[in-house]
């Protein structure tokens, strides 16, 4: 199984020596935004520890529960176990998947988690492992075909899970329907894994990826959940492995172009006028994670250029809607690949590596508020 997030950081180290000479010594969606809110900041609460050290997890939150599914412990390691911090009282809890397994996908959706997908010890899981968040009851489903890196997202009554990758590149849409609780299948216009998808109003937005061997992509699928019709668009360029996260009527979206892994580049489009336009992180950064928070958008860690060395970033973006203006934040420790939760004003920052190796996977939770 290829491995991008070994294969960006070999990229990111590579673009710094083409640029910089030689150096002597880098598919969870979130839906929660809105812009009724009017948060200026994010304040750090202090942080927490799951009881092992993970990444490439799946994160999820329902009700007063932050969930962390799977992952890996960067070695040889692939986790069953969910790691489940309960808000109220402020503890841990573990369940288990029925498998073990990392880039898997993750959904919430009509009172449910889904977990699905997902790499193990044997290849590609077609599992979907499925928490009811008031009966605490977990139930299995399956994909039509095994694959991880799925792009993950929620509409209407309607789960979506996309591309992907097994053996080749997928077009496969998993399509779960919370009312018939059956499942239909569709079809990508061009195959892709490590992709993102989202919700926005009563359509899912599949976007970028990758479509083969370096070859990167800027397609957008959006499937209509209101008449069940598929059309296709076009980010302004080409985005793999990218972060998305919704706030109000705005989509905003990082990731590699393939050619430039460290950018500091956002692209940001207005649903009410079908346009997008460019903004710009505080650094040139990869492999950042989005979400948002009421009308702020965090763009969280990852990789960036220092002094022509790559190094790992603590740094949060946070642009507000509301005023246009961007402000910097910082987690406890630099990491990259975290995996971030938002419930309510809260914001949960989980696991990751600190450093450009595996042997830094962390069990850290930093938890902040927006205020």
């Amino acid at each position: 199984m290829k491995n991008l997030s070994l294969h960006l950081i070999g990229v990111m180290v590579l673009t710094i020596i083409l640029q910089f000479g030689t150096a002597s010594c880098k598919k969870h969606s979130d839906e929660t935004g809105s812009s009724s809110f009017n948060y200026s900041k994010i304040v750090f609460q202090g942080s927490t520890s799951m009881s092992q050290p993970r990444y490439i997890c799946a994160g999820a939150a329902i009700g007063t529960k932050i969930m962390f599914a799977g992952g890996s412990d960067g070695n040889v390691t692939d986790y069953s176990s969910v790691e489940i911090y309960e808000t109220t009282t402020n503890s841990w809890s573990l369940a288990q998947l029925s498998h073990a397994r990392r880039e898997l996908s993750s959904a919430v959706a009509g009172g449910k988690v889904f977990f699905a997908g997902g790499y193990g010890a044997h290849g590609a899981d077609t599992t979907v492992d499925i928490y009811d968040g008031t009966t605490g009851a977990w139930t299995t489903s399956s994909l039509s075909a095994p694959r991880g890196n799925m792009a993950a997202a929620t509409a209407g009554n309607l789960v979506v899970f996309a591309g992907g990758y097994y053996l080749t590149y997928s077009d496969i849409v998993d399509i779960y329907d919370l009312e018939k609780k059956s499942w239909k299948v569709a079809h990508l216009s061009v195959p892709r894994d490590y992709l993102a998808g989202i919700g926005m109003g009563n359509k899912i937005m599949i976007m970028g990826g990758e479509s083969g061997p370096s070859q990167y992509s800027d397609v957008i699928d959006i499937f209509d959940v209101s008449t069940g019709l598929w059309s296709i668009s076009h980010l302004p360029v080409t985005r793999v492995d990218p972060s998305v996260a919704v706030s109000g009527n705005k989509l905003f979206l990082t990731g590699s172009t393939g050619s430039d892994s460290l950018l500091s580049s956002v692209e940001i489009y207005d649903m009410n006028t079908n346009l997008w336009n460019r903004s710009y992180l505080s650094e040139l950064r990869g492999g950042e994670m989005a979400v948002s928070v009421g009308n702020l958008v965090l763009f969280i860690g990852g990789v960036k250029d220092s002094l022509h060395f790559p190094v790992v970033s603590d740094v949060i973006d946070i642009y507000n809607l509301n005023t246009g203006n961007w402000s910097v934040a910082h987690m406890s420790t630099p990491r990259y690949l975290v995996t971030p939760v938002v419930s309510g004003n809260k914001i949960f920052i989980g696991g990751g590596l600190s450093k450009l190796d595996w042997s830094s996977v962390t069990a850290t939770v930093d938890v902040f508020t927006a205020e």
